[in-house]
Formats: C-alpha cells, structure tokens, sequence
C-alpha cells in the first residue's frame, strides 16, 4: 500500500455508515456477505461522498471500483509529477494529464482532480454507456472545467495523436487483466479472492481480444516510441504478477532503460503499475518498489506471434496531414517469442550515459 494511503487501516463501516445514510441498511450485509454487489457498491459510494465529497454513479453492469486501490495508483502517479517536476525545470505538473479507458465511473480522473487543484485531465472512452455515465459524474461533480473527455480513438493516446503540439506530464490506464471471460472464471476458481476486489464489470471492461493486458501495453509502448517525449511518463496498472516481466522485457526490447515499477497492496489484494518515459532523468526510490522475483516468476514465455492480429502497428496513414507524420516512425520489430528469464523485473539502475 502506498504509504499516503489512509486506508492503511480496515473501515470502520459503523462510524462509515452512520455519515452515509444508504449504506446503513447494508451494514449487516457488508458484515456477512461482503463481496454482495449492492453492498460493494454502496461501501463505494459512502467513502467516496465522505472522504472525498464525490457523487458516483455506476451502472450495474459496469465496473465499480474499489476506492483504496485505485487512490493507491494516484498517489504513486504524484510521486512521479513531483520528482520530475523537482528535477527537470521544464516539466510541469500544469501540463494536462491523460487517463486511456476511464471507465464509466471516471475515478481516476475525479481522484487526482480532488486531490491536486493544478491537474487537468484528458480522459478517453470506447464504450458508449461507460462514456454516457463518465460524462455524467464528470458533470455531476463540476469537474467539467478541468476533465475533458473524449471518445477513444484508434489509438490508445488519441489526443496526443489528434494535436500534434500537445504534451502531457503522465498517462494513466488501467486496461482489461484478462484475455477472455473463459480466462476470468478460471482465475477465480483457482484462488480465494479478497471479498473487496469481486469482479463487478462487464464484459466490455474486464476482456479484451488475444493477447489481454501483455497485448495492451505491447500497444502502449509502440504508441509511446512514436511520442516519445511528448507523453512524459506512460504508466499503466496491471493486474497479474506473471505480466511484470513480460511487459519489462517489451520495454527493453523497445530499447528504453528508464523504467520504474511498483506493487500495491489492498488487504488480499495486489496489483502492479509500470511507467517509461524517455527522459534522462531518473526516479527516486520512493517511487518504486523492487520486487523479489524468483527464477520460476521470470520464465514465463509470451508468444508474440500471436499478438500481430491484436496490436497492429501504427496506421501512419491517419497522420500524414499532421506534423507528426514527419517524425521518423519506430523501427524496433518483435522477435517471435520473448522470454522473460533473466530480465531484471526492477527499474533499470543506470546512469543515463
């Protein structure tokens, strides 16, 4: 858990319920059957009015997110804005910031708006009803001056494909953990999941075509090669341990060594966030965490054949009335399989040369 985090401790779900009305006539529920969908949803919402002075609204079958850990992603995404602003005189945390897939419930883009006054957002959504109800508590929480959102693109980083002169500090995605809903099921009844990380998505959320979260930040990282200094730092969530090394291995074979990961930690459950960027200046420790992985965790093998039918490579076509058409495009390829055995699954070390 990152050390910000004031839920550190369990909830007080009585002195909780008592500030928010609703969640009264759940408490048992909570109690007893806390992984109860009504009541999660209801736990969500009460710490969200009482903590942070947000109003939520989420459709039933779309996510809702568990509030201690998506605050975790945020503070760990402050770190980082602070370092770079303290180190490159340049960098400034009043560059908007740009959150892929923000989901119908907007939180992260709502989180870090509460909890820093400088920030803006650009925000992006493929899903209509999840853009329906994101632009919905946007509104809601009149953060419409400062949270824009846009409807996702081909590309994961739209609007910085879309205006050429745009830079932002960081990107944030938390994208879907699973290749398939077959592959959801099979996680669940392989472990005891925490009661507060039930899966409460849907389809649209929580899958995505072959490939799942690899096949996602295989995607990023091509994207980022063209943008390169433009996104300031690329980060992303991710949801399976096995994933760390894969995606570290995608990072160095793109050739980029400035890359830091951390791990978060909510009662039972654990999630893991990567950044890149391409700037020569180093994060300090406090925003990574160096992860104790033994051999076993650092042989699992990725056939990257596969993923040519689900990341295809940058359609230059779209670009060529920009400026950025004339930048040079990313040349790196692929091998057909990538091992992560012996990839360092920690922030490269060096020196910037």
């Amino acid at each position: 858990m990152h050390p910000r985090n004031p839920y550190d401790k369990p909830i007080d779900f009585v002195a909780l319920s008592c500030g928010y009305l609703p969640l009264k006539s759940l408490f048992v529920l909570l109690i007893t059957q806390s992984s109860t969908h009504i009541a999660l949803r209801a736990l969500t919402k009460a710490i969200l009015k009482t903590d942070f002075s947000l109003e939520l609204e989420v459709p039933e079958d779309r996510l809702c997110p568990p509030v201690p850990n998506r605050l975790n992603y945020v503070l760990w995404v402050e770190d980082i804005v602070k370092a770079m602003c303290q180190g490159l005189r340049l960098f400034s945390d009043l560059h908007p910031h740009l959150n892929s897939g923000t989901g119908s419930s907007a939180i992260y883009p709502l989180l870090a708006c509460v909890r820093n006054p400088s920030w803006s957002i650009l925000a992006t959504e493929l899903d209509e009803q999840s853009f329906t109800y994101a632009e919905r508590n946007i509104h809601a929480n009149d953060f419409s001056s400062r949270i824009t959102l846009h409807r996702a693109s081909s590309y994961l980083f739209g609007p910085l494909f879309a205006d050429p002169s745009l830079r932002i500090s960081f990107t944030m995605c938390n994208p879907p953990f699973y290749a398939s809903v077959s592959e959801i099921s099979a996680s669940k009844a392989a472990k005891d999941e925490d009661a507060l990380s039930t899966c409460t998505g849907g389809d649209r959320e929580m899958a995505i075509r072959e490939g799942g979260e690899i096949a996602f930040l295989a995607r990023m990282v091509d994207e980022s090669l063209y943008l390169r200094e433009r996104g300031g730092w690329y980060t992303s969530m991710l949801g399976k341990m096995r994933s760390v090394p894969d995606v570290v291995g995608l990072i160095k074979l793109a050739g980029i060594d400035n890359y830091a990961i951390t791990q978060f930690t909510q009662g039972q459950t654990r999630r893991w966030a990567v950044g890149w960027s391409f700037s020569s200046l180093r994060l300090p420790d406090v925003c990574q965490l160096s992860l104790a992985l033994s051999v076993s965790d650092l042989t699992f093998t990725l056939p990257i054949g596969r993923l040519k039918d689900v990341v295809p490579p940058l359609d230059t076509r779209a670009l060529q009335s920009s400026a950025i058409a004339n930048d040079a495009r990313p040349t790196y390829r692929l091998p057909p399989y990538i091992s992560a055995h012996g990839f360092d699954a920690t922030r490269s070390t060096r020196e910037p040369r």
